[in-house]
């Protein structure tokens, strides 16, 4: 994170706006099978010249409506998302923290998605908001200015105290000051194994970070792994950097990908490549991944798509027999 002055401030959320933009996103998914009695109607009665055009119009629409649907429903999201407050108050585990530069963060939002859904089989998983957010973004929950200035402390003194009560910290390399006080407290109060390093494809903030912070808290990190990086995105964690109980640090690779893409949107790929790479090192620390936010979210794809099936079969069996 960076060392902004900070301001007893955070977004303003309101749960009724959250449940407002879902109900709206599913009402905009049961209306999509009315795309399809529209094509249905224009395959009756318009030439075969002016169905193309048609055609082209409707299937434009309904993948609008499926950007939609999704753009509402996350908007909810955002709304009615536990700040981190809130999350370390309804559970008594104690928390995952995640660690980053308020500037490298934007980058890796669909990283940080996919990692909250696998670290919060774990515990809480938390993070400082970055001053201005109109809205928290989805993944980590977060603690505002708002959250910590009320008893009168600082940012500092705050994140010393999350670290001291955390099982695992992970830690995004960047290269602002406060984040290099932020890794000499995980060198103090943290045992090697429950640090993390996210290592994301780009080599020249690794680097930065490699050279300046880390070495500056006389934190030795190995170098870029480049041949890992080959082929993935900046936006993509292409694995972590571990420590041995001296703190020798080494390289843990994620893979590409799953062997089977059988999922639905890209942060449930994302899920499946973070918790195959992380599952094994998390297992030695006897942390054990129970996938209980995979099974809600399957099913309500699955009743989804069983949902258009029948609608679509309906229009069909009605064109039919009219």
């Amino acid at each position: 994170m960076s060392d902004h002055s900070y301001r007893p401030s955070g977004p303003s959320q309101e749960a009724w706006r959250g449940w407002v933009w879902q109900v709206l996103a599913g009402l905009a998914a049961l209306g999509l099978p009315l795309i399809f009695v529209l094509a249905g109607i224009a395959a009756e009665t318009l030439s075969l010249a002016a169905q193309i055009p048609v055609a082209v119009l409707l299937t434009v629409a309904a993948g609008s409506v499926i950007l939609l649907v999704r753009a509402l429903w996350r908007q909810g999201a955002r709304h009615r998302a536990p700040s981190g407050a809130d999350a370390v108050q309804s559970d008594e585990r104690a928390p995952v923290l995640y660690l980053r530069s308020f500037g490298e963060e934007t980058s890796v939002f669909a990283e940080e998605e996919a990692l909250a859904r696998i670290m919060i089989e774990i515990g809480p998983f938390v993070a400082i908001g970055r001053p201005g957010d109109a809205l928290p973004p989805l993944g980590a929950s977060r603690f505002y200015g708002r959250h910590f200035e009320r008893g009168g402390r600082g940012w500092q003194e705050f994140i010393h105290e999350l670290v001291s009560r955390a099982t695992l910290v992970f830690l995004m390399p960047g290269p602002t000051v406060g984040l290099a006080w932020e890794v000499m407290q995980c060198r103090k109060l943290l045992h090697p194994h429950s640090l993390m390093l996210l290592v994301q494809g780009r080599r020249d903030t690794y680097d930065t970070f490699r050279r300046e912070t880390a070495a500056d808290v006389g934190m030795s990190i190995p170098e870029f792994p480049a041949e890992h990086s080959k082929g993935r995105g900046d936006d993509e964690f292409i694995g972590i950097v571990r420590f041995r109980p001296d703190w020798t640090a080494y390289f843990w690779p994620f893979p590409e990908r799953p062997g089977r893409i059988a999922h639905v949107d890209h942060v449930d790929i994302r899920e499946d490549r973070l918790r195959a790479g992380l599952l094994p090192a998390l297992a030695e620390q006897g942390l054990v991944l129970k996938s209980r936010g995979r099974q809600t979210r399957t099913a309500i794809w699955s009743m989804w798509a069983v949902y258009l099936v029948v609608a679509i079969g309906l229009v069909v069996t009605w064109l039919w027999f009219r």
